[in-house]
């Protein structure tokens, strides 16, 4: 690899190498130099899904969307123990062909440990057992009727999370009350990367 100079002057060369560290070094006529590290953080994206039960009821305002017997989402591999993550982005995908009736978006739950899973249609609670795992949540915009799915996507999130294990876990919570179809399926994808 080479760095190019350009100025009035004179145009010149520099060969330049990566140490296993990734600071960069150039050779100069007068020794080397070291110009700092090379950025290598990565993005990671992670999902996780909800199928409701075929018999599922109405939501009331505020109650968690999740499976009968309550089913904790969990985002995967997003980074090492005690990482700091920030979280960009969000997408939620519904199979629905039609926006559940009354729906005004969602809340992401979000726990570095496993919670205590609540069931669909129940109140959305943090119990005492749980606080220590509470991270916050995020919010999901409404869907958008797209056909034969409803899609809702949110950028800039830039809610940052502090790692225990390699990924974090959810509770979704609807904000309205609202009615989905039966056995419809929630797809929640996370955008994040390490900070």
């Amino acid at each position: 690899m080479s760095l190019e100079l350009n100025n009035a002057a004179e145009t010149a060369t520099i060969p330049v190498k990566a140490s296993a560290t990734g600071a960069m070094m150039v050779q100069m006529e007068a020794g080397a130099a070291n110009i700092g590290a090379v950025d290598t953080r990565t993005g990671k994206q992670a999902s996780d899904t909800i199928t409701l039960a075929h018999d599922v009821a109405a939501h009331h305002a505020l109650d968690v969307v999740s499976t009968a017997a309550g089913e904790i989402l969990e985002f995967a591999s997003l980074g090492a123990a005690n990482d700091l993550i920030c979280i960009l982005g969000a997408r939620l995908k519904y199979n629905g062909s039609a926006v559940p009736s009354a729906s005004t978006g969602y809340r992401l739950h979000l726990y570095n440990a496993s919670p205590t899973a609540i069931a669909d249609d129940a109140a959305f609670n943090v119990p005492s057992t749980d606080l220590v795992k509470y991270i916050g949540y995020i919010p999901l915009s409404v869907l958008v009727d797209n056909g034969d799915t409803c899609i809702s996507w949110d950028n800039n999130i830039n809610f940052t999370a502090k790692l225990t294990g390699t990924g974090l876990y959810g509770i979704l919570q609807c904000i309205a009350a609202e009615t989905p179809a039966a056995n419809a399926v929630f797809t929640i994808l996370l955008n994040t990367v390490a900070i």
